[in-house]
């Protein structure tokens, strides 16, 4: 997805020139991407913000995020990734950050709506040791969420069962995560580990944040989100997200 979006912003300025490669005489902002995420992890129990601010593919000197009267300022690749202090987001509530290139006297304003709690009320196996056959996960959460993200990852990172993960859309409650998630591809042979399953409501798109436990594996190379940042002469994918608790799945090996 970031290619994507990487390479329509190559196209905008292209488009500002002439056949010749020349200016045109039309001047224009550069283009900028954002991509982020704001996210309550009920599982640690903490607050998170993720941001990456970019104009023409490069960071910003001097840039900032503003939410209120708190002011972070990105780094020198043009991120901001850290624990928010407890309270920082609410459920059901909008959000609203600022980011600042202050080189170009220019912002651009999120305001996003943080879901509701969410909560795993069914997990089959109820015993949560996995002897064959298909897991599910059913969970209540906020009405307010435009989409869901269910993963199943293996607690040892160098597993060979490449784990479960998929998306869906609003009003979804039930993922069903076949064997298949839990089976070596090379050798057939069901895989001896922990697993833990994440239910993370998500609104209006969602935007993997570097070091999260929840996304860490290969499986999530396989989804793509929505651009949700957009006008202004900016690009990227925005969300506010909130993790449910997790369930942990006891994998037994194959007799």
């Amino acid at each position: 997805m970031r290619q994507i979006i990487y390479l329509l912003t190559i196209c905008t300025v292209l488009a500002l020139l002439g056949c010749d490669g020349t200016p045109t005489g039309k001047t224009e902002p550069a283009d900028y991407t954002l991509f982020g995420l704001a996210e309550i992890n009920l599982e640690s129990d903490a607050e998170y913000l993720y941001l990456e601010f970019l104009k023409e593919s490069a960071p910003i000197p001097g840039s900032f995020a503003r939410m209120g009267n708190d002011t972070l300022y990105f780094n020198t690749n043009g991120v901001i990734n850290q624990a928010m202090p407890a309270g920082t987001w609410q459920y059901n509530t909008d959000l609203v950050i600022t980011v600042y290139d202050t080189t170009a006297d220019y912002t651009h304003t999120l305001t996003e709506r943080m879901p509701g709690d969410v909560t795993v009320v069914n997990f089959v196996p109820t015993t949560h040791i996995y002897q064959g056959g298909n897991v599910v996960v059913e969970w209540a959460g906020s009405p307010a969420a435009s989409g869901v993200l269910v993963t199943c990852l293996p607690r040892l990172s160098n597993s060979a069962a490449p784990g479960f993960a998929a998306s869906y859309g609003a009003g979804v409650s039930t993922a069903t995560i076949g064997p298949e998630a839990f089976i070596n591809p090379y050798s057939g042979i069901r895989v001896a580990d922990s697993f833990f399953v994440y239910v993370t409501l998500y609104n209006p798109s969602f935007e993997i944040r570097p070091g999260a436990a929840y996304t860490a594996f290969d499986q999530m190379d396989n989804l793509s989100f929505p651009n949700s940042v957009s006008g202004n002469n900016i690009a990227g994918i925005f969300g506010a997200a909130v993790v449910a608790h997790r369930e942990i799945l006891e994998v037994v090996a194959q007799e």
